[in-house]
């Protein structure tokens, strides 16, 4: 097990959890809960999206870090939160939710579901266009109901929408079974992914034993590229 891949305990999580939310980020980091809805949809997309293109939505683009030595830290914790949770994607197992309580003392998994849609749009493969746009509708419909986007879009176009009781109830099932639709977007994208063989940008192909270019700081063969052996 590599440095990265060592799991975050709970102090750990509580220092990631204090810092995102400290003056070091002006306001603009993703809370945790964000932050690993974002990981997530970032880690399940049909392309590879690199830590250079979602860090700075991540962590905003001006952080304000002490010292070297703290912005070591912070991103160490980001990087093994990120190579966790693809862990636990890449396992099949499902994925252990951090989720906080609203003002009415209920999980607020409309923020988590937030970050992942933000995580969706990070991909430069669209969504709809590398797979069938109802299966894709289908898939994200958790994360728009639960992040409030659905009913916004419902009143934008001028439609009514579910009535509140049966949004409501919506809401209920979809949240008892969140962590099986991010599940299932992941496993949707494994076979569909637009390159199973990524390309350096001066066009030579990553090495067998080169770092994997999704960030996890495994090797390429034993990372995404392990799908080219089977």
């Amino acid at each position: 097990m590599t440095r990265q891949d060592r799991p975050l305990g709970t102090a750990e999580l509580d220092r990631l959890e204090r810092l995102l939310i400290s003056d070091i980020f002006h306001g603009e980091a993703m809370p945790l809960d964000m932050l690993q809805g974002l990981i997530c949809a970032v880690a399940s997309a049909p392309d590879l999206i690199p830590p250079s293109s979602w860090l700075s939505v991540a962590l905003g683009d001006n952080p304000a870090y002490e010292t070297a030595e703290q912005a070591s830290e912070i991103l160490d914790l980001v990087m093994r939160f990120y190579s966790n949770t693809v862990l636990e994607l890449d396992d099949g197992q499902g994925v252990t939710l951090y989720v906080f309580p609203n003002e009415e003392g209920e999980d607020d998994l409309a923020t988590w579901c937030e970050g992942y849609l933000e995580g969706v749009v990070l991909s430069d493969a669209d969504w709809y266009e590398h797979g069938e746009q109802a299966d894709v509708e289908e898939l994200l419909f958790p994360f728009m109901l639960l992040s409030g986007r659905m009913r916004e879009a419902a009143e934008e176009a001028g439609g009514e929408g579910p009535s509140l009781d049966e949004e409501r109830e919506m809401k209920v099932q979809a949240s008892a079974t969140l962590s099986d639709a991010v599940m299932a977007v992941h496993s949707y994208w494994i076979d569909k992914r637009v390159s199973h063989a990524p390309i350096r940008g001066n066009g030579a192909r990553v090495g067998r034993n080169d770092p994997c270019p999704c960030g996890s700081g495994k090797k390429y063969k034993s990372c995404h590229g392990s799908s080219q052996t089977n």
